[in-house]
């Protein structure tokens, strides 16, 4: 597997609650650069990311995160925002989504990368991948 086909698998990632603005554009700037599948954002961010970079990046964002323990409804709400302020989420990718299998955390090596789409992982959630195929 080539390191691209690897990194079209990665929603690079960055969900640190002190992610500063210019890390984000970093991140965003990286995605488009390397051709991730996406990045993943915290909720705060899909709004401005959008409206800087429309659809040169796919955004994704993390609900009732860190812990879930938001009501549903209130998960709900979350979601409906994140869509209206330009998460992409098509009703194909939430049956994919559903089906997926993702990895997230733990990710060190491209070795690890590699591993985990062979044992059938669609997506790869991590921080560190365009780092790792950099090197």
């Amino acid at each position: 597997m080539t390191i691209q086909e690897m990194l079209s698998h990665v929603d690079h990632t960055l969900l640190k609650p002190y992610a500063t603005w210019g890390e984000i554009q970093k991140l965003c700037e990286e995605a488009i650069r390397y051709h991730t599948a996406s990045v993943c954002v915290p909720p705060a961010y899909v709004k401005r990311i959008h409206d800087t970079y429309g659809e040169k990046v796919r955004i994704c964002t993390v609900v009732g995160f860190p812990l879930g323990y938001s009501v549903t409804a209130a998960k709900a709400a979350e979601v409906e925002t994140a869509l209206a302020e330009g998460c992409y989420l098509t009703g194909e990718e939430k049956l994919a989504m559903c089906k997926a299998v993702t990895a997230a955390g733990g990710i060190s090596t491209l070795e690890d990368l590699q591993m985990f789409l062979e044992l059938g992982c669609d997506r790869i959630g991590t921080s560190r991948a365009v780092g790792l195929c950099k090197e």
